[in-house]
């Protein structure tokens, strides 16, 4: 009983003592850094997003986000993308596509040819002189099979099949978004195909959907760039406080970019939810 007893005044005493102490932490100064995201899409134009990091604690105006957005973009830098010889120059113009929710700054309309397993080359000099380089492919389509519902009562859910190419190593990004394509996806993630020992693939839901809905299924072919891209972002901290985690870029030059050149294809099927 004794040893509680002085266990309880350790206690009243510790609380009794201030404790807390104000530390200031000298942060090093941030220097912005050029971040690239450019996406080739087999049937649409070439488009880029060129902009500049800041620092975590730098402000953000949720009042005006396009002023924010101003604040951000890397203007008046020349861009090219080159393709079997030939150059494409992107001109710096601000456009939004609604399907993506993404917006770009640098802009052709010129259009990316169905061509796979080929290089393409994207070279930016920036207002200052600097470089930032970068080479990507566009991998080829892998559609889907087929989409199976199985019922739990009046709930849903989804298998979707598809063949992966057992003799190459691929990547794939799974989205499911609900009734429409600017939702905000039931499912959004990058995978391998490494979990699997037979060419035919499925990838499953849960009983998510109900009677009714629309389940617009996008099957991704990604590069490993993008999966090790997308993989990175993820798993970056949002705490100041923590180690900082480290972005898996593939462009390169003097002026230390970041980001991700690539291509990818997919595939869409839509179901309705019906018994």
């Amino acid at each position: 009983m004794r040893y509680i007893i002085y266990i309880f005044l350790a206690t009243i005493i510790l609380s009794s003592c201030n404790l807390s102490k104000d530390i200031d932490i000298n942060l090093p100064d941030y220097t912005p850094q050029p971040v690239v995201e450019c996406y080739l899409i087999p049937g649409e134009p070439y488009r880029m997003l060129l902009t500049k990091s800041n620092s975590y604690f730098d402000p953000f105006n949720f009042d005006d986000p396009l002023k924010y957005f101003e604040s951000i973009v890397l203007h008046d830098a020349t861009v090219m993308i080159i393709h079997e010889g030939d150059t494409i120059r992107l001109r710096e113009e601000v456009r939004l596509d609604l399907a993506s929710r993404k917006l770009f700054n640098y802009v052709s309309d010129k259009i990316v040819p169905e061509e796979y397993g080929q290089p393409f080359e994207l070279k930016i000099i920036t207002p200052e002189g600097k470089n930032i380089y970068g080479i990507t492919q566009i991998p080829p389509p892998v559609p889907i099979d087929s989409v199976q519902l199985e019922f739990d009562k009046d709930e849903a859910r989804e298998l979707i099949y598809m063949t992966d190419d057992l003799s190459k190593e691929n990547y794939y990004r799974r989205m499911i978004t609900r009734n429409t394509l600017d939702s905000l996806p039931e499912q959004d993630y990058v995978t391998d195909d490494k979990i699997f020992t037979t060419a035919k693939q499925a990838y499953g839901t849960g009983y998510d959907f109900k009677l009714g809905d629309i389940a617009i299924n996008t099957h991704y072919h990604i590069t490993r760039d993008y999966y090790l891209f997308a993989n990175s972002i993820r798993n970056t901290s949002s705490n100041p406080f923590t180690q900082p985690g480290i972005v898996r870029s593939n462009v390169t030059g003097d002026a230390k970019p970041l980001g991700i050149f690539t291509g990818f294809t997919f595939d869409r099927d839509t179901v309705k939810i019906v018994k």
